[in-house]
């Protein structure tokens, strides 16, 4: 049996979507920045193509600035706000568990490492630390220029409790650039009443059974940004370069399906990673599920075999041929201990042996037998050599 369980990487694209995208590529291909009447045709069809995504989020076709996916529209949102903001007493806010694709452009644009401020995360929730932002505020208030915080952990799934810490910003510092990174929340959680608080938020394409190479970044005030990539002034001036119209309308097709029956399809999600942990328990000593019990996305499971290596275990798994990770796919494979996971405090012995789980919700009773018949197998035989 053939399983992919890395879904939080990247997911196997909707036949719809790409049916879409065949007959755009074979009917509308045509510049849309041509003045021709082919040409307006397709612009035509874009901007309805982003209408219908923005019916999930908020505003007009100019609040939403198409990327080639979640790290560059991180990037030009960082980029654009920290070079903007170069005054002498400035302050940025983050946290430890960002994505790479924050924490990276952060740590490059900012000329002064101390202007940044990390937020931290409670040791067993992995939630955001509300207390420790209250105190971060207390001491920078008016300095406070910009902050960027994730939305749902790509590693563990945890939702962070946004809504109480943006008010709080807005309290404390209502002069700061809110910015959310919702590249894994999008299309699995509703975000309307997040988005109604912040500034901009990042989402991308093939977190949601979309294509790759296709993102978007959401903005309240387009005004407020400024472009990475300059040339032809498509998107408003904030994004050069021919738009992608076939990618743009299977980007749309995924959008739309997977915001078909939302809550039903968490309950399945809900339903299997319940039926998962269920299984480990019965067959498995040693084990540990990280993450909140209280908010998290259900289609991923962050857990844990102690006296396991997890690289071991992963090529041991993919023998089998099941396929997950253990972690972002977007750090350094060098990396033995996540930095999400370090930021949670987890321990060495276990966090060297973390898997991330993820999954959709038409993962099946044999898959789900087949995943943890594989992991007691490999499981007990790698704590045996680990013995010897």
């Amino acid at each position: 049996m053939e399983l992919y369980l890395d879904h939080a990487a990247t997911s196997p694209i909707l036949n719809e979507s790409l049916d879409a995208m065949v007959d755009a590529y074979k009917n509308l291909y045509a510049n849309p920045s041509s003045a021709h009447d082919f040409g307006i045709q397709v612009e035509k069809r874009s901007k309805q193509a982003k209408k219908n995504i923005l019916s999930f989020l908020a505003g007009k076709p100019e609040n939403l600035i198409l990327t080639s996916g979640g790290t560059e529209s991180n990037n030009q949102i960082i980029f654009s706000q920290l070079t903007r903001k170069t005054g002498k007493n400035q302050s940025f806010l983050t946290t430890s568990i960002e994505h790479n694709s924050v924490l990276e452009p952060i740590k490059y644009w900012s000329s002064q490492p101390d202007k940044v401020r990390l937020l931290k995360t409670e040791k067993i929730s992995g939630e955001i630390s509300l207390d420790h932002l209250e105190d971060i505020l207390n001491h920078e208030q008016e300095n406070l220029a910009f902050v960027s915080l994730i939305h749902a952990n790509n590693e563990t799934g945890i939702i962070q409790p946004l809504e109480q810490a943006i008010r709080l910003i807005k309290q404390k510092s209502p002069q700061a650039f809110i910015h959310v990174d919702g590249s894994q929340s999008f299309g699995k959680i509703p975000v309307h009443n997040l988005l109604a608080l912040v500034d901009a938020f990042s989402i991308s394409s093939h977190k949601l059974k979309g294509p790759r190479g296709i993102g978007a970044l959401w903005v309240k005030e387009p005004n407020k940004i400024l472009p990475l990539l300059h040339g032809g002034g498509q998107e408003h001036g904030k994004r050069s370069g021919t738009e992608n119209t076939p990618a743009l309308i299977g980007f749309e097709k995924s959008v739309m399906i997977a915001h078909d029956n939302i809550e039903k399809k968490n309950m399945v999600r809900f339903d299997i990673r319940r039926n998962i942990i269920e299984q480990i328990r019965s067959k498995i000593t040693d084990f540990y599920v990280i993450g909140s019990k209280r908010s998290q996305l259900p289609g991923i499971l962050m857990i844990a075999f102690k006296d396991v290596k997890s690289e071991v275990l992963l090529r041991s798994l993919e023998s089998e041929g099941i396929y997950l990770s253990s972690g972002s796919a977007c750090n350094s494979k060098n990396e033995s201990i996540s930095h999400v996971l370090k930021a949670m405090h987890i321990s060495p012995d276990w966090a060297e042996g973390a898997l991330r789980i993820s999954f959709d919700e038409m993962m099946s009773e044999n898959e789900i037998k087949y995943l943890t018949d594989m992991l007691e197998k490999h499981v007990k035989r790698i704590r045996k050599w680990v013995k010897r």
